[in-house]
């Protein structure tokens, strides 16, 4: 009954049918024992493509707490967190899923390029912040190419070229 009932709220979900799918979900809900991992990530899911990132996080950590460390609990805490403009989470949560092979080098490098950026526009006109952030970036990511193209602008742009510059130079080392 309680498969059933998670069933019934996503089809009611794909129909853009909220009380419907709030009713099943409750439902299904009184069934925990057996399905609360699916219906949590069901949950989330739910919340993620409605854009409701807090609701999306409030699921997945209920599945952490619980002890769940799977795959596909990380991506969808990588797609949730994203959608809340955590850029540092972001660009954990990228790297532990490549480490993993979840993520290719090639899937990871634009989801860290884009958390690094922020992470610099967010400290913008503060130097000492602006170090700090450079300096937690590993050095393999400084050097990409894209990343720097976008992120020395910001480094020169804080007042100092001298940041600006020694990133230049150690990207071509």
């Amino acid at each position: 009954p309680g498969l059933a009932a998670l069933l019934a709220a996503r089809s009611a979900h794909a129909m853009h049918d909220t009380e419907r799918r709030d009713a099943w979900l409750a439902h299904a809900a009184e069934y925990d024992g057996d399905i609360r991992m699916a219906r949590l990530m069901s949950e989330a899911e739910m919340a993620l493509s409605e854009r409701r990132f807090d609701d999306a996080a409030h699921h997945l950590e209920s599945l952490r707490a619980s002890g769940h460390r799977h795959l596909a609990v990380l991506r969808l805490s990588l797609q949730t967190e994203q959608g809340r403009g955590r850029w540092a989470e972001v660009a954990r949560l990228a790297r532990t899923l490549r480490k993993h092979e979840a993520l290719t080098q090639e899937q990871a490098a634009p989801l860290l390029r884009r958390a690094q950026l922020e992470l610099l526009r967010d400290a913008d006109g503060d130097l000492a912040a602006l170090e700090r952030v450079w300096q937690s970036i590993p050095a393999q990511e400084r050097r990409d190419p894209g990343f720097l193209l976008r992120a020395v602008p910001h480094l020169i742009g804080a007042g100092d070229e001298k940041l600006g510059v020694e990133a230049i130079e150690e990207a071509l080392k």
